[in-house]
């Protein structure tokens, strides 16, 4: 006869059981929810500014009567670039690493995985609306194929933010904070215009960059090294991405774990997904996925070409700070000391970083930050969508620090002290939600060659998150020493492992040689 206690266990686990499968399935109804309704608010709002795309520059007479422009940089790729290369991979059996000198079909510059989404979407579209023209299906496919992906992204925020440690046990106040969050970046003014009015190249990337940041939270680093690859074969800026997580898990586990749970997967399934076209083009294939950009050679303003810093300090009249910005940029040197100082950063500080997901987060986009102020090529306007869902999710945890400050001598507070507290800890929240949204229309509005500037200060603010002992890890001689015995041992390890594996690949040849000969 099974004792009280055991029966009492045994009921506490079904309770808990039953508990997480209401969770599962409240989460599930919920993340549809917000997919549905994402897509239909963007596609509503897209058709109601979709006259804004038709100019590169936005000018009306305000109320005062003075004339205003905004420079939206309105760039047509969805129907130069990608509507031919929709038609051309469905209907003629395009090659998109093959030269087509003088054609449109020449500018393809992404991985695989950017085309695929738009064919798998043109599939479905036709199975759906089997009377569609070619002409009309190709459209269809280009613009839904950008709403649904960025609504995707914003269901991705609130199922990360629903799995933070922090907020995990709490039923209720997860599932608010992930909705809040998920409505923030639906609305965010940046992707509604660029994702999803001008249907430009983020969102792909963004989405699995979403879910390889969930499972690196989770410690789950195999399958978020297989996400991750997917990013990278979408659009090619997420592999910044790869390189500090890679660091990260190097110093807070070791090396070995580092390559074999998350580098190794990241590389099998991008050689996975390269095929066939590592082998029909091998050599154009890794020159568009690998120099797909380059510095910019010189101070250009025309509005094709992506702005950097130095474009930024001709707008405020320096004419001679920008040459010398310049000259710098051409051999990548401001990059290479700002984001390398970022993953030396990682490397000395990555214990702390790690320690919780907060940090981990924080310094994600931090970085994520740096790379796109200080990159050589330069960026456009719409490269933040991608940086929008790490500043969303950052909102979420300064919030969080916010009320564990206040709230970290709690039995000290009276009922009425608490909801006032609360209140306050709400004004915050929207306090920064309104920032965000404000730096997404600053950054549309204002002239395209502030832009660069505009992210510099963002990315200073930033840094504030860090303590002074962070930064003065990197002034210490002896963590350098360090670094470079770890480049060592990583060249070590990278030697030992090739020579084990062609060993290894050695005897099964003799083993296979044998039997053929017996």
């Amino acid at each position: 006869m099974p004792s009280l206690r055991t029966v009492e266990d045994k009921n506490n686990k079904n309770q808990l059981d039953k508990s997480r499968y209401f969770d599962v399935i409240i989460t599930v109804i919920t993340a549809m929810l917000i997919l549905v309704l994402s897509c239909y608010v963007k596609n509503l709002i897209s058709e109601k500014i979709k006259f804004l795309s038709k100019t590169f520059y936005y000018t009306y007479t305000n109320q005062q009567g003075d004339t205003v422009t905004w420079y939206f940089e309105s760039y047509g790729d969805a129907s130069y670039y990608y509507e031919p290369f929709l038609q051309a991979f469905r209907f003629e059996g395009w090659n998109p690493y093959k030269r087509y000198v003088g054609s449109k079909l020449d500018y393809y510059m992404y991985g695989p995985i950017f085309i695929y989404s738009k064919y798998i979407t043109s599939l479905i579209i036709g199975l759906l609306k089997p009377d569609l023209s070619q002409i009309e299906l190709i459209e269809a496919s280009i613009k839904w194929s950008a709403i649904i992906i960025d609504s995707l992204s914003v269901m991705m925020i609130y199922i990360v933010i629903i799995n933070l440690k922090f907020l995990r046990k709490k039923l209720i106040v997860k599932h608010v904070v992930g909705i809040s969050a998920s409505i923030v970046l639906m609305l965010a003014p940046i992707n509604l215009y660029y994702s999803d009015t001008l249907y430009l190249n983020g969102p792909l990337m963004t989405f699995f960059a979403l879910i390889g940041m969930l499972y690196f939270l989770k410690e789950k680093y195999t399958l978020s090294g297989i996400f991750l690859s997917f990013s990278f074969l979408s659009k090619q800026l997420s592999l910044f991405l790869v390189i500090q997580f890679f660091i990260l898990i190097w110093k807070s586990k070791d090396l070995k774990t580092a390559f074999t749970k998350f580098l190794n997967p990241f590389m099998l399934t991008s050689f996975l997904l390269s095929i066939p076209w590592l082998f029909i083009t091998p050599i154009l294939y890794i020159g568009r996925i690998f120099a797909a950009g380059h510095p910019q050679f010189y101070l250009n303003e025309e509005y094709s070409v992506a702005q950097t810093l130095a474009n930024s300090i001709t707008s405020l009249g320096c004419e001679l700070c920008a040459q010398i910005y310049w000259y710098l940029n051409f051999v990548m040197l401001p990059f290479l000391i700002f984001y390398g100082g970022c993953l030396v950063f990682a490397h000395f500080n990555a214990q702390e970083i790690m320690k919780n997901e907060e940090n981990i987060i924080l310094y994600t986009t931090w970085s994520v930050l740096i790379l796109h102020t200080f990159i050589s090529r330069g960026i456009y306007k719409y490269y933040n969508i991608y940086i929008n869902v790490f500043l969303v999710l950052s909102i979420i945890v300064v919030s969080y620090r916010i009320i564990k400050y206040i709230f970290k001598r709690e039995k000290e507070f009276s009922v009425k002290e608490k909801i006032i507290l609360s209140f306050i800890i709400f004004l915050c929240y929207i306090l920064l939600t309104s920032l965000f949204w404000g730096e997404n229309l600053l950054i549309m509005k204002t002239q395209r060659e502030r832009h660069p500037l505009i992210l510099l200060l963002v990315t200073i603010l930033f840094s504030f998150n860090f303590s002074l002992k962070n930064y003065r890890n990197l002034l210490i001689k002896k963590n350098y020493k360090v670094l470079v015995i770890d480049v060592k041992s990583f060249f070590i390890y990278i030697y030992s492992s090739t020579k084990i594996k062609i060993s290894k690949m050695g005897k099964i040849i003799d083993k296979i040689l044998k039997k053929e000969s017996d």
